[in-house]
């Protein structure tokens, strides 16, 4: 009986979030990043601190709450203040993880738990995970994916692209590999050889 945890990477819209609505469907037990970092933004602390550290006005006047789209536009504009929100950020998403984590391996040890990380090996993270698999699409269609899906500009795309470490360098560092440029029922097949291939590493 074993518990391990499985980091799925790759760059913006390489199809992490499709292989984690795959993985939820083959009953494994998924933790998205995304999803936890917009409810660590709702936190009244981190409000209060990322308005109070970075000194931004980046308040909705409507809802009150924070406007991630803003918030967004200049992370990724300004390499600095991306750096400090990322140390506000980076540690609530952390004890959220550490908080299911433990939850889960109090009930039981033979479980996978794989945590979506967009940015794992640009922080040197990756080892801190029992295995890792980097999510691969080609640059064409992430920006396709950009432009028509997400409705995002062309130099915010390019800011993005830039903060990210390429799918070559990723690849070196990550223990398996998904390719995201065909079919649904092709990825589907994919993450199924993966699986197969994470278990026999981990029965080693």
């Amino acid at each position: 009986m074993f518990y391990k945890t499985i980091v799925i990477t790759g760059g913006i819209a390489s199809g992490k979030t499709e292989v984690l609505n795959i993985l939820k469907k083959f009953g494994y037990l998924v933790f998205d990043a995304d999803k936890i970092n917009a409810r660590c933004l709702e936190k009244e602390t981190v409000v209060k601190k990322i308005t109070h550290d970075l000194n931004e006005n980046i308040i909705d006047v409507k809802s009150k709450k924070i406007d991630r789209k803003k918030l967004r536009t200049l992370a990724f504009h300004n390499k600095d203040f991306r750096k400090r929100l990322e140390g506000i950020l980076h540690p609530e998403i952390q004890k959220e993880f550490e908080t299911c984590y433990n939850r889960i391996r109090d009930v039981s040890r033979d479980v996978w738990i794989f945590y979506e990380a967009s940015l794992v090996v640009e922080n040197n993270n990756e080892k801190l995970f029992h295995s890792s698999v980097l999510v691969k699409s080609s640059l064409d269609i992430r920006m396709k994916r950009l432009k028509n899906i997400r409705n995002l500009d062309m130099s915010l795309i390019e800011n993005i692209l830039k903060s990210q470490l390429s799918d070559d360098e990723k690849e070196k560092r990550c223990d398996f590999i998904i390719e995201n440029n065909g079919s649904l029922e092709e990825l589907r097949h994919d993450i199924q050889d993966v699986l197969l291939r994470i278990r026999n590493k981990f029965l080693v």
